[in-house]
């Protein structure tokens, strides 16, 4: 099984720090995940853009059909899309990168 991770910073007025997170999302299929990594790039390039002054504009993905710029729908195995809210966009978020990682089998280890 595969899983999306991801890298931000996050903060308010007064300080910032990054976060890890991994989305609750799950694939069998690694094709279908790349996918949904890539979407993940191209909406945060996009959104980016749209609420910047200083960053070069990003073309609309095609497939960003949805009311509000923070959100966007990734592919699911059985070929359905879900939407998700994009917790590394907002005035004081950016994302660093995000990756296709295997799912940890817990039974295979540990943490002290």
């Amino acid at each position: 099984m595969y899983q999306i991770e991801y890298n931000y910073e996050t903060g308010n007025s007064f300080d910032s720090y990054d976060e890890t997170e991994i989305l609750e999302t799950t694939w069998i299929n690694l094709a279908i995940a790349k996918k949904a990594l890539k979407r993940i790039k191209e909406h945060y390039l996009w959104y980016q853009g749209k609420n910047s002054y200083y960053k070069d504009n990003y073309p609309k993905p095609s497939w960003h059909d949805l009311k509000y710029d923070f959100c966007l729908k990734i592919p699911l195995d059985n070929g359905n899309e879900v939407q998700i809210s994009a917790p590394w966009c907002g005035y004081f978020e950016t994302l660093y990168g995000a990756s296709v990682i295997s799912k940890k089998d817990e039974s295979m280890s540990f943490t002290i």
